[in-house]
């Protein structure tokens, strides 16, 4: 009989070709080559995010936490992989402060990036403004544009600098991430905890 089984190591190698991407960016010749790689490894680097916290909802540990029909809601809801992981940490952590978490909030500014750039939320913008949505990672130097007020902010985004930026962020989020679940409160067998999503 077949037993079930679960292929690990996709985040990894999400991540690792997010950073190629970066690679092939920084080497291009030319501008269109060296943007589409940016922004390949732009929104590359959020899967692996994505990846990192499915593998670890499957694990049997975090299973004994809450049940399969948990996750699938979340799913079925399209919740965005912060507010998933935030979710996890505060149920588990509820003493944990992500009001001072910088990673947390530089995982949000991926998000925004990714969102952004994709142009999931469209929008008419004069040069030398940012969309609103990203506009406080950028004050903030999550990421740290190129060019000047006189560009649009999409070619001031789309550089291997800022994509390394962005691969950066997805491998700090595993490992705090990691971190934070590395000691799991002890629950009884059994008595799964309710995880309803986070704020």
């Amino acid at each position: 009989m077949t037993e079930p089984g679960f292929v690990s190591g996709i985040d990894a190698l999400l991540l690792h070709c997010a950073m190629h991407e970066v690679e092939r960016s920084n080497a291009a010749e030319y501008r269109w080559d060296h943007a589409g790689h940016a922004i390949s490894a732009i929104v590359l680097a959020t899967a692996p995010v994505e990846a990192h916290i499915g593998e670890w909802l499957v694990k049997p540990a975090a299973r004994t936490h809450f049940t399969a029909e948990e996750s699938s809601r979340w799913r079925n809801a399209s919740l965005p992989a912060t507010k998933v992981c935030k979710t996890i940490v505060q149920k588990l952590h509820p003493a944990y402060d992500f009001s001072t978490a910088q990673w947390y909030f530089r995982l949000c500014g991926l998000y925004e990036l990714r969102n952004s750039i994709v142009h999931y939320y469209p929008d008419h913008l004069p040069v030398g403004t940012w969309p609103d949505r990203l506009e406080p990672y950028v004050t903030c130097h999550v990421f740290d544009p190129g060019g000047d007020e006189t560009m649009d902010w999409t070619s001031r985004m789309l550089l291997a600098s800022v994509a390394s930026q962005a691969t950066e962020i997805a491998r700090e989020a595993f490992h705090e991430f990691d971190q934070l679940l590395l000691v799991l409160p002890e629950v009884s067998p059994g008595q799964p905890q309710n995880l309803s999503p986070a704020s």
